[in-house]
């Protein structure tokens, strides 16, 4: 995810989510699955790119919502550990809108995997 072109966000095989700053090529790891929860972590950056809204695995299915500052360095939990996905600023970058449960329909109920964000109207 590119917001103003200085940062992007990405999350990686292990579903560890982090930001490169493009000026000077720095990495930094926002946060990391704290179990193998078993859906997709998922980012969005504020317009500015001064905040970072992200998705990490709490439990077994279970998604938690966060928000990490660049500039106080630190992350702030929006949700209280369960039921949040598809984080999403709106253009203006004030408001911060997700979903909070993730107790719709599965694809597979055998796998008891989720849709993805993007196919409820949202892209990671």
């Amino acid at each position: 995810m590119v917001a103003d072109s200085q940062r992007i966000s990405y999350v990686d095989n292990s579903e560890a989510v982090y930001w490169i700053d493009l000026k000077t090529g720095r990495s930094k790891k926002i946060a990391a699955q704290q179990t193998n929860a078993g859906v997709a972590a998922a980012t969005r950056l504020v317009p500015d790119s001064k905040w970072l809204a992200y998705t990490i695995g709490t439990r077994p299915l279970v998604m938690a919502v966060s928000a990490y500052s660049v500039d106080q360095d630190k992350s702030f939990p929006i949700t209280d550990g369960s039921r949040g996905d598809c984080p999403a600023f709106d253009r203006s970058g004030k408001y911060l809108y997700f979903f909070g449960s993730d107790a719709g329909p599965l694809l597979d109920w055998f796998l008891r995997r989720a849709p993805t964000c993007a196919s409820r109207g949202t892209s990671t």
